[in-house]
């Protein structure tokens, strides 16, 4: 996604990009830019600095609400390039579900001359000690101030209806599956669909139950070899992070095997037998 939003909006070349999906890729010196997870960063230790070891001078952390939290490792991480940077940009549109102070630990990257966190938040914030004597900031105070501050001075607010014009169309793409087979006969099909959709009775709703189920597991064998090439086509071509669904167990089945060769077990399955805890 990034890679294409340097494109569209940047006018950067994507032979300048680099796009590191694994820890052990070396870092391309002739890059302009690097675009790495989080989870990759706390894990690669040389992925901190550029190729030639030098700080990276243009930061953006996209969905920095992850890295909120300054004693996580992805957080020590993030926090160690963005120090080091000439400009950072933090990005994130989840709403701050408990309280402004979640946000310090980022407003403090971007502005080095807050107050440390109990000034700060003295200021901006009523304060309860809980029963171990440690502070929680409770109910917010000079609210139009702290607003002014973070809207007017680091931050910029965009609405979804601002910056929906700019989105891109939804793209909805059909594939055509070639060289599909169930096993059935032509003639027998015709019989299906002749018993599916001609002979049966309106209040034979039992009937028409089985028969329809029927079907849709015949279309699910029908199309099953062809998914999976297709899914492999994607991954040989390199597609990256991807959501896949399907409804019967037998195509997830058929499906998790295409996976398992190239991702080497990196997947997540859930279906109706995953514990929900």
């Amino acid at each position: 996604v990034w890679l294409e939003q340097l494109r569209c909006w940047g006018g950067v070349d994507p032979a300048k990009v680099q796009v590191i999906y694994a820890g052990s890729t070396p870092l391309d010196p002739d890059a302009s830019w690097v675009i790495v997870s989080y989870a990759l960063l706390v894990r690669q230790k040389h992925l901190l600095r550029d190729a030639r070891g030098r700080p990276y001078r243009f930061v953006v952390c996209d969905e920095c609400h992850y890295v909120k939290n300054p004693e996580a490792k992805r957080s020590r991480a993030v926090y160690a390039v963005a120090e080091e940077a000439k400009f950072l940009i933090l990005i994130s549109g989840t709403p701050v579900l408990n309280s402004a102070m979640e946000l310090f630990p980022l407003l403090r990257l971007l502005d080095s001359r807050l107050p440390d966190e109990s000034t700060f938040g003295h200021r901006y914030f009523r304060s309860k000690n809980n029963a171990f004597g440690k502070s929680n900031w409770a109910g917010p105070q000079r609210e139009l101030e702290l607003h002014t501050y973070l809207f007017h001075k680091i931050g910029i607010r965009r609405k979804k209806e601002d910056v929906l014009k700019q989105l891109p169309a939804k793209r909805r793409q059909t594939i055509l599956l070639k060289e599909a087979t169930c096993g059935l006969s032509w003639q027998e099909l015709m019989a299906l669909e002749e018993r599916l959709f001609g002979n049966a009775d309106e209040n034979e709703e039992d009937f028409a139950r089985e028969e329809v189920q029927r079907a849709l597991k015949l279309v699910m064998k029908t199309k099953m070899r062809c998914c999976c090439d297709y899914v492999k086509d994607l991954l040989d071509n390199g597609i990256g992070k991807f959501l896949l669904f399907a409804h019967h167990r037998a195509m997830m089945d058929a499906l998790e095997s295409t996976l398992q060769g190239p991702l080497r077990g990196r997947y997540i399955r859930i279906d109706g037998s995953t514990n929900q805890k």
